[in-house]
């Protein structure tokens, strides 16, 4: 899946992470970890680009993270 990658304010995620944060605390195993892209303006550049946006590596560091322990990733 893609990831949406506006800045960590106002972008979608928050929203999202707010909502499901205040509407289901009670139901969640872990807290609601939210991930985006840098705050910085976009470089043309592929390589300034992709060091900007969320990598696949970040979201796995994140759950790993949250849970505690290392996940199986499938590539």
């Amino acid at each position: 899946p893609r990831i949406p990658n506006p800045p960590p304010p106002g972008g979608i995620g928050a929203s999202l992470s707010a909502v499901i944060s205040e509407s289901l605390f009670d139901e969640l195993d872990h807290q609601v970890v939210r991930l985006s892209s840098q705050d910085v303006p976009t470089a043309y550049a592929y390589e300034l680009e992709a060091a900007t946006i969320v990598q696949s590596s970040q979201v796995v560091e994140a759950v790993e993270r949250v849970v505690g322990k290392r996940v199986a990733v499938a590539v």
